[in-house]
């Protein structure tokens, strides 16, 4: 009986082992998933620009600026972090423009008719410029400024 007891003591220090072992992994994983795209190297940036870095330059068509747009869209829907959003500016870039900013402007206005491809019209040209945030290099912002 006495044996019993002792057994049943040391199964249950077992699982209570095990069980917190579990949530620290649990914690660990959450937390690296977080760091992850902080700790981006210079590669994994410039692949990540690069997706959009092809539309940028002056006397882009209106099919371009379109193409960009549904780019852009495509990328914030599936975009989990908000740091990552790419902003779309059709005249200039506000003065204190930043990775949060740049996700407040998605958020805020998703709906504006500058995140529409109808916006951008196929016979008109375009300059299509981008603005990159700077202690990430990562890309934040483009500016489609018709010509």
């Amino acid at each position: 009986m006495e044996n019993a007891s002792k057994a049943l003591i040391i199964a249950g220090a077992i699982l209570l082992s095990i069980l917190i072992i579990g949530i620290g992994m649990t914690i660990f994983k959450q937390a690296s998933t977080a760091l992850d795209g902080a700790n981006m190297n210079s590669e994994q940036i410039a692949a990540y620009n690069s997706v959009f870095e092809g539309y940028e330059g002056s006397k882009k068509n209106g099919s371009d600026a379109q193409t960009l747009v549904q780019e852009i869209n495509n990328h914030n829907r599936t975009e989990e972090d908000d740091t990552k959003m790419i902003a779309i500016y059709n005249n200039a870039f506000p003065a204190n423009l930043n990775a949060t900013v740049a996700s407040e402007d998605v958020e805020n206005n998703s709906s504006d008719a500058k995140y529409k491809k109808s916006t951008y019209k196929t016979g008109k040209t375009y300059t299509i410029s981008f603005a990159y945030d700077n202690n990430t290099g990562l890309l934040i912002a483009a500016l489609i400024d018709e010509n």
